[in-house]
């Protein structure tokens, strides 16, 4: 707004709004990423670099800074774990890290991009380049124990552009049930995937007739 950044809190009720944090604009606004379950500081990113907002307007604090460019971030549903995709490897992957330090995990193994985590089950779901969605199982002790990440469902309808892009190309709602995959950078249409474990049942159960 203006010369100003304001991070702007609105009330879907009733549309009422009411800018929380203002700071002085010095190039490009972080772009909000995760907002903490006690509505106390939101996740943000810019030129790389996450920090922390808190929402009474006390000063921001840097919560992850890494060599390479930063795609994309979440929390775990604990706040305690930042799920993120960078290209410090040299291509985009999904790496684990502790909120408070420590080494990066990786998770992905052949790239991976918008991480997210479901909110009860503990898991963490990601996007690889060919449109494989894969889940795995990090520790509630240590990031470091993240279990082998397994292969969901592939989406044939993903595009390398999709995943190369600076904007969101892989959602989810609850623990999984659905996902929204973009097919191309310019495409203004969403794919609804339904849930696997439906289609599975579905299948098991259909009578499949061969043709003479």
């Amino acid at each position: 707004r203006g010369n100003y950044c304001d991070v702007v809190v609105r009330e879907l009720a009733t549309d009422v709004e009411r800018t929380t944090v203002r700071t002085p604009r010095a190039g490009v606004c972080p772009k909000l990423l995760d907002w903490s379950d006690d509505e106390r500081e939101v996740l943000a990113e810019a030129d790389s670099v996450l920090r922390m907002i808190p929402l009474d307007g006390s000063p921001s604090r840097v919560v992850l800074a890494r060599p390479g460019q930063l795609l994309d971030a979440s929390m775990s549903p604990d706040w305690r774990t930042i799920a993120y995709s960078s290209d410090e490897s040299g291509r985009a992957e999904v790496y684990l890290r502790a909120i408070d330090g420590g080494t990066p995990t990786r998770v992905s193994e052949t790239g991976g991009r918008w991480p997210r985590w479901g909110p009860s089950n503990g898991l963490l779901y990601f996007l690889t380049p060919d449109g494989r969605v894969m889940v795995t199982n990090p520790s509630a002790n240590t990031v470091a124990r993240a279990s082998e990440p397994r292969v969901l469902f592939s989406v044939n309808s993903a595009r390398q552009g999709v995943f190369e892009d600076r904007g969101i190309g892989f959602s989810m709602l609850g623990n999984g049930e659905r996902f929204f995959v973009r097919q191309s950078p310019a495409a203004s249409a969403l794919r609804l995937v339904r849930p696997w474990t439906q289609l599975l049942r579905r299948a098991d159960s259909a009578r499949v007739v061969t043709p003479p």
